[in-house]
């Protein structure tokens, strides 16, 4: 029985769905050219619902992703209804681990 739904809308508005079930989990990586996004679902072990939220390199990346958020449903609750961050700080504040990995090298390192 699904216990994930995912819809997704596209040229001409055409929608796909899919489902996932709590062994599966459903997986799902949108891109563009040079970023993307996957949403990662699932159940961990304590029966809890799980997301995952990673920011890609999209269709012409090489594989890497950043890890924006990892969280069960009672922690998720907490950002449902909550204003969008603009700020770059406030985004630095909420995902500091995609902001870790998003910093530039220093030449020569």
């Amino acid at each position: 029985m699904a216990h994930f739904y995912l819809s997704a809308t596209g040229a001409r508005d055409s929608v796909t769905t899919k489902t996932g079930t709590k062994d599966s989990g459903l997986d799902a990586h949108v891109r563009g050219y040079k970023v993307g996004a996957r949403v990662i679902m699932s159940v961990d072990r304590e029966g809890r619902d799980r997301v995952a939220v990673y920011i890609t390199k999209g269709s012409n990346g090489d594989g890497r992703e950043a890890l924006l958020c990892d969280m069960d449903a009672e922690a998720a609750k907490g950002y449902i209804g909550e204003p969008v961050p603009t700020d770059a700080r406030l985004f630095g504040k909420l995902f500091p681990k995609y902001v870790e990995t998003a910093k530039p090298k220093a030449k020569g390192v």
